[in-house]
């Protein structure tokens, strides 16, 4: 049997095991049918590329092009790398993990299946290292799903890798957790750079499969931080929904099963006796207290808040809960007791000499205070505007959480009714380091799409603040509004503002 007929069938056996019957307007699988029927008639690959071709351009028109489509690009790219082409193969498989990696739920079989053919084409491009990283993983999933010796022949293709790329000529197999864990902290860099897309791929990516010889101490850490660099992500984007359901994953994965019932007891006690492992709790529980506060699920928040504070070491972490406590509180309509709550975040964060967070923590008391009225009260206004300027200010070494800052305190005030010529001039500052962030992110076009959503309502409100002292100047001119329209060093933010 041929190479080429030895692909498609390995890509059907999985196929069949993973897929129902499909019922889509163009089945993926009757694609890859008629490629290995074109192909036997003639043996020639050309007639196979047609087909793959044509289906992909058909899927891609009818708008049916699906995450199914995964295997038609997985064959693909492997007939291109059988003409020697090995560009248009590795370009192939990029596409198809695009593809793949489109669900919120990113289908390890397909991604797995590219991520080898991938590693092949790299390796006939002679970028050896790169293919034995694509592949290292996926031959773990191979053992666990087809069994040892499919494992063992792509670790043997991986060693040869290995032993081409390397300057000494060593075939020594990279540990599959440490690149693990290598891939997760570049996903995380990415992700703080704004570049969501490629830390949703390399976090994906470094998912780690069961049933293997794995300790599940490792894989629990491994996937759960995987979860939560997604989750991270989404909430980078504006998808809060998606964000909670990634870390609600990632809490699973760390305590091996259920985590509210058990009030967070599931957690292995070698995991959280390990500082990595208190970390990674800590961001898990704490993210998923804020994502449910902010989808006005109170029940959620208060029981990941409740583990949070298990891992609530330091004094920003602190300050993190009793900020989440009060937000809980507002959203419960309880304004007295969330000030007092986040009265107490002020008091400690001064008493720790975190100025920062005690001048944040100062705003929240008057955004909570600003909302208690019936009307606008134009003295708590004027305390909000002076509020923000000094957190803004003392926030000067990270854009992002400076951007946030006056963001949030325009769009509070505009919900309260406050006049344009009042908001206009911290608007202008608030408009000028989202333009700036947008600069950073110049290279990183899901980084400045997720940033556009984030910031839409005060986009609107910045847009009609404008348009109203456009009109009120028209029909009575005044003199300009004094005041700097946003002055500030660019620097380049490294984190989602949050106060921890």
């Amino acid at each position: 049997m041929t190479r080429f007929r030895s692909a498609l069938l390995s890509a059907a056996v999985i196929m069949t095991a993973i897929i129902p019957a499909a019922a889509e307007p163009l089945d993926p699988f009757a694609i890859v049918d008629d490629a290995m029927a074109a192909y036997q008639l003639r043996q020639d690959y050309a007639d196979t590329r047609a087909v793959l071709s044509k289906g992909l351009r058909d899927a891609g028109e009818q708008g049916a092009l699906s995450p199914g489509f995964a295997v038609v690009y997985a064959i693909y790219s492997d007939t291109a790398r059988f003409e020697g082409n090995a560009s248009f193969a590795l370009h192939l498989a990029d596409e198809g993990l695009r593809l793949a990696r489109t669900q919120e739920e990113v289908d390890r079989e397909f991604e797995n299946m590219l991520l080898v053919s991938r590693a092949y084409a790299l390796a006939e491009l002679g970028r050896y290292q790169e293919a034995v990283d694509s592949a290292r993983i996926p031959a773990v999933w191979m053992g666990e799903r087809f069994g040892a010796d499919s494992r063992s022949d792509l670790e043997s293709e991986i060693s040869n890798w290995a032993a081409r790329g390397s300057s000494s000529g060593a075939s020594e197999l990279p540990d599959a957790v440490q690149l693990a864990l290598d891939l997760l902290q570049q996903a995380e860099k990415r992700a703080n750079e704004g570049d969501t897309t490629a830390a949703h791929g390399l976090a994906s990516r470094a998912m780690l499969p069961s049933g293997t010889a794995i300790d599940e101490m490792s894989l629990g850490f491994v996937n759960g931080w995987s979860h939560a660099v997604s989750g991270y992500a989404f909430r980078l984007e504006g998808r809060p929904d998606a964000a909670l359901r990634a870390f609600k994953r990632a809490a699973t994965e760390i305590a091996g099963g259920d985590w509210i019932d058990s009030a967070g007891e599931g957690l292995p006690e070698d995991f959280v006796a390990e500082p990595g492992g208190r970390s990674l709790a800590w961001d898990i529980f704490s993210n998923i207290g804020a994502m449910a506060v902010m989808l006005n699920d109170v029940e959620l928040a208060s029981a990941a808040l409740g583990l949070a504070d298990r891992f609530a070491s330091t004094p920003e972490r602190r300050f993190t809960i009793l900020v989440q406590r009060s937000a809980v509180l507002l959203a419960q309509n309880d304004f007295v007791a969330a000030e007092a709550e986040m009265r107490r975040s002020a008091d400690d964060a001064a008493r720790n000499g975190d100025a920062a967070n005690a001048a944040l923590a100062e705003l929240y008391i008057v955004i909570i205070r600003l909302h208690q009225g019936e009307e606008l009260d134009e003295t708590i206004l004027a305390e909000l505007m002076a509020r923000a300027q000094k957190a803004a200010d003392l926030a000067s070494d990270n854009w992002q959480q400076r951007e946030f800052i006056l963001t949030m305190a325009v769009h509070q005030a505009a919900l309260q009714g406050a006049a344009p010529e009042t908001l206009l001039p911290l608007a202008r500052d608030a408009f000028t380091q989202f333009t700036q962030r947008q600069k950073l992110m110049r290279d990183q076009s899901s980084g400045q799409d997720a940033a556009r959503r984030e910031r839409r309502r005060f986009l609107e409100t910045f847009i009609d603040t404008n348009l109203a002292m456009t009109e009120g100047s028209a029909a009575s001119p005044r003199p300009a509004t004094t005041g700097s329209p946003g002055e500030g060093d660019a620097r380049t933010q490294s984190t989602e503002p949050h106060p921890d």
